[in-house]
């Protein structure tokens, strides 16, 4: 399927690890310019040179705290124009409730809530402006946890008043969930060369199984940011992973 959006530019939140990489992949893979933020230089260029390579767009990196209002400065200014976003808190799961001190909760906030909420806010503007726009916030199963789910909860809150509000600009913001994928970095369309460790994974039953399931999490959020679903408005999907 032509999603629609060759030539746009996303910004990817925690661009350089895991489930948000592999959504990276699959926008790259449809020709959208990427931006990519996370902490660590060295495997944030890595997964950018890869991207590179593979699909021949444009791929910058800004290495960076989201959390931190300077930290999200520096990204939309990276990215200015940025016609997709796409938020990736890491929220702890599991655990008890009895184990919830306030920092744990102050800091499960800000980075499950606060932080995509505010960047969420920052780029609408320029959205609305252009009247078009993507945004998706990538979050953890929440069954498994209480704080999470409480943080998610109120994510979605946000996402459900605040899509409705600027859906009539043409944009949309929506939530995709999967529960139990949390594995390390995963090339959706291309994995890296050379890497013997990861072919002898790619061939096990697991390794094919969880390969597998990052492409359809990943094809769903490339979809979430396509000209398709524009009405799709303040939406959560969940993404069940196969157990076996």
């Amino acid at each position: 399927m032509d999603l629609g959006i060759r030539g746009k530019r996303a910004i990817i939140c925690a661009g350089n690890d895991g489930i948000a990489l592999s959504a990276a992949e699959a926008l790259a893979h449809a020709g959208v310019a990427l931006t990519l933020q996370g902490p660590d230089t060295a495997v944030l260029s890595r997964a950018a040179d890869h991207l590179r390579a593979v699909h021949g767009v444009c791929v910058d990196v800004v290495v960076i705290d989201v959390r931190t209002a300077d930290g999200r400065r520096l990204l939309l200014e990276a990215a200015p124009n940025a016609d997709i976003l796409i938020t990736s808190g890491d929220m702890p799961y599991g655990n008890m409730w009895f184990d919830w001190k306030e920092d744990i909760w102050r800091d499960t906030l800000q980075a499950g809530m606060l932080t995509p909420v505010l960047l969420i806010s920052a780029i609408l503007p320029g959205m609305i402006e252009r009247g078009w726009g993507r945004i998706v916030n990538i979050t953890a199963a929440s069954h498994n946890s209480g704080l999470s789910a409480s943080v998610f909860c109120g994510l979605a809150g946000f996402v459900s008043v605040a899509a409705r509000q600027v859906s009539r600009h043409g944009i949309a913001i929506n939530n995709l969930s999967s529960a139990n994928l949390r594995e390390p970095a995963t090339y959706v369309h291309a994995r890296p060369p050379g890497a013997v460790g990861e072919k002898a994974f790619a061939r096990s039953v697991s390794g094919r199984a969880q390969f597998a399931q990052t492409q359809r999490f990943a094809a769903m959020a490339a979809f979430l940011c396509s000209q398709h679903c524009g009405s799709m408005i303040g939406q959560t999907v969940h993404m069940e992973s196969e157990t076996t």
